[in-house]
Parts: structure tokens; sequence; C-alpha cells
């Protein structure tokens, strides 16, 4: 895109935004009489790029700007396809984000620039879910997808999540309703890349939201979609896909983590875990914590740690049920002794303090991955006598 601009300012002889208008608007009639100012300012603000990046960020956003005023002004009335500017979107917006990041690195200022475009590219989505022509192929709201991806990004960049949840639930919603109507969304009918950001950024913002089980839904298919040749792409899904799948106590396996260099990052987060050594764990969490904070996962990641000490109780469980498979009451009451005694055992003998088993098998209980109640009247912890472990993905581990 960046080259075309150059071309087409080399061919007309000029580089100012109101002279390439004039020399476009020439050869372009109603309503499309605006494209030729959008154009000019778009042109100027490439070529202003390697010198001025102010202009050139002033120029992009007037830029975004007029392709508001276009998306509103050119209809079904006046123009037979008019969801055919879809095509500018991509190239304008992602260039008016890059353009604002670089001047935000210039400036050594964080937040400003982008925040002005995070405005106008709002303005467009806006524009783009009001079109209410009712041909798919010739609706502008084709377009969210993109408009939604460069939103996300932006967002992110700035640490905005506020902008992000009404873009996807209006996204969401004409996803709902073309399923109801049996026909395609904007989003089946967006490019495979467009699709596996989409999904990338959603499962982002639902892993924030705690909603784990849809965030690994949405990472699981933003890396199902993503072509091996795009490895760094694909590795930075499974760092997140692995690490919602760890919170819920599902586990990689050593192959795969291999496979895409992650080993020494997450395989020992799985042994401690699967073994329940909190030791191991917190030793894991510090060696890797500015790897973990840099991506935004540390926090999120830790809720893992609960899990360690669910192996502890699961284990101890079954080596109770193991002595006496036909007395349910003497396998559901586990003494809090006795599950401290496990996890010091398990920590190779390091001192673990009643409150801290305690507190974590109320958290256990509260997320609902342990069936019971603690009694503290016998410092006992009674489980159900059913399903004591209702949500437990994985077998339980060897003793």
């Amino acid at each position: 895109v960046n080259g075309t601009a150059r071309k087409l300012s080399g061919e007309l002889g000029v580089t100012n935004a109101e002279e390439v208008a004039g020399c476009l608007g020439e050869w372009i009639d109603e309503p499309h009489k605006k494209l030729a100012a959008m154009v000019g300012c778009f042109v100027q603000g490439v070529v202003e790029a390697d010198t001025d990046l102010a202009k050139s960020h002033s120029l992009l956003l007037t830029t975004v700007k007029n392709l508001n005023t276009y998306l509103s002004d050119c209809t079904s009335d006046n123009c037979p396809k008019p969801a055919w500017m879809i095509g500018f979107l991509g190239p304008i917006l992602n260039r008016a984000r890059r353009t604002a990041l670089n001047y935000e690195q210039q400036e050594g200022k964080r937040g400003k620039r982008m925040d002005e475009v995070i405005s106008v590219i709002q303005t467009t989505l806006s524009k783009l879910g009001t079109d209410r022509n009712p041909n798919p192929a010739d609706n502008k709201k084709l377009g969210m997808v993109i408009v939604c991806n460069n939103l996300s990004k932006a967002a992110f960049y700035t640490n905005n999540m506020g902008v992000i949840k009404p873009s996807m639930q209006m996204l969401s919603r004409e996803v709902e309703k073309s399923q109801k109507e049996g026909t395609q969304s904007p989003l089946d009918l967006a490019t495979t890349g467009q699709r596996v950001t989409h999904f990338y950024y959603s499962g982002r913002v639902k892993m924030l939201e705690q909603r784990f089980t849809e965030a690994e839904e949405d990472l699981q298919n933003a890396f199902s979609l993503c072509h091996t040749s795009f490895r760094k792409n694909q590795v930075r899904i499974l760092v997140f896909l692995i690490t919602v799948k760890l919170v819920q106590g599902k586990f990689p396996t050593s192959l795969l983590l291999s496979e895409y260099g992650l080993t020494t990052i997450f395989q020992p987060l799985v042994e401690a875990i699967q073994t329940g050594s909190i030791k191991l764990f917190d030793n894991t969490m510090e060696e890797n914590a500015s790897f973990f904070a840099k991506l935004g996962i540390y926090v999120i990641l830790h809720r893992a740690r609960a899990n360690c000490f669910l192996t502890i109780i699961r284990r101890v469980h079954h080596c109770l049920l193991t002595l006496k498979p036909d007395d349910p009451n003497f396998s559901s009451r586990v003494k809090m002794s006795h599950l401290t005694a496990a996890f010091e055992a398990a920590n190779a003998g390091q001192e673990t303090s009643p409150d801290e088993v305690e507190c974590a098998l109320v958290c256990l209980i509260a997320n609902g991955q342990v069936k019971g109640y603690i009694s503290r009247q016998h410092q006992t912890v009674v489980l159900s006598k059913g399903n004591p472990f209702p949500n437990c993905c994985t077998a339980v581990p060897e003793v």
C-alpha cells in the first residue's frame, strides 16, 4: 500500500493532498468526490512519514475522518455497490495506527496519539454498524472485523480495555443475527488472517474477564486457523492458550511444548501442578516473572497455583478411597492435619501453614473445583460422596 501511494504520487507529479485530490477529482463523479480528498490525504500522509511524523499523523487522521464521511454518503441510493470501499479500511486504519505508534515513540509519550486514532476508528465502526442494506454482499458491515481488529490492537497498546468490549459485542450480535437468519456473517466472510486476529484478541479479552472456557475456545480457533508459516504468531497464541488451560487444570503435551520452544517456560509449571509442588511452581513463576508480566499473564497464570493444592487433595482422597473402597464416609472426610502433612511431603518437607491450606481449600470450593465444605469444629474437610472434584479434566496423579 505504501508503495502504491508513492507510485501514484510520482505518476501525478504531486505530493500535496489538495493537489492529489484535484487531479483525481477530474476523473471522479459524485457521490465519490470525497474519495479524492481521502486518497489525497492518505498519499501525502504516507510520503510525509519519512520526514515529519507529526504531519503524517495529522493527515492520516484526516484520511480516516474523510473515509467516515464517505461511508455515510455512499449508500444504495446513489451507488450500486456501496460496500465496495471496504477494501480501503485495512490499509488506511493499519497505516494510521502504525504511524501513531511511531509518533509516540518519537515523542517519548505513550497513549495520547493512539487514543486519537481509537476515537476515529470508533466512529468508523459506528458508520458500518448502522448500514441497513438488506443484501449481505453490499452491506458495509462486512468491514466490521477489520475495524474491530485494528481497534483491539490499538486498545491493547494503550491498555484501554473499555473500548474493546462494545465493539466485540456489536460484532457478536451481527454473528448471532446471521446464524438465526441462516446467512453468512461478517466473520464468516472475513479473510483467514482477519479471523485469526479476531479470535486471538477475543480470547485475550475473555481471559482477562476470567471467562476461561470461552477464552480457550477462541484461542484454540485462532491457533487452528493460523497458518504454519507464521511461526511467531502460533507461539504467541499458544502461550495464552496454554495459560488458560493450566488455570483449568488441563496440560499440554511435552511434544507440543518442545515443538514450539516452550518447554523451559511451561514444563516446570505442568510438573508442579501434576505433583502438587508449590515450591517448584513458585520458583518457576519467579524465574519467568518478566516474561509473564510482559505478556500480561502473570496474575492470571498465578491462579493455576491452586491446582497444586487440588492435586494433593485428590491424592489424599484417592488413598483413603483405596484403603476402604466400600466406606464412602471414610474417604469423604479428610483431616486438615493429614492434608497439611501431605502438602509438606510433596514439597520436600517445606513447612506449610495450616492457614495456607485452609485458604487454598476455600478458593477451590468457591471456584467449584472441590465440592464440599470445611468443618472448623472438627478440623475436617467434608467432601461430596458423589463427585467431589466435578471440574477436574485429568486422571488422579499417581502417588
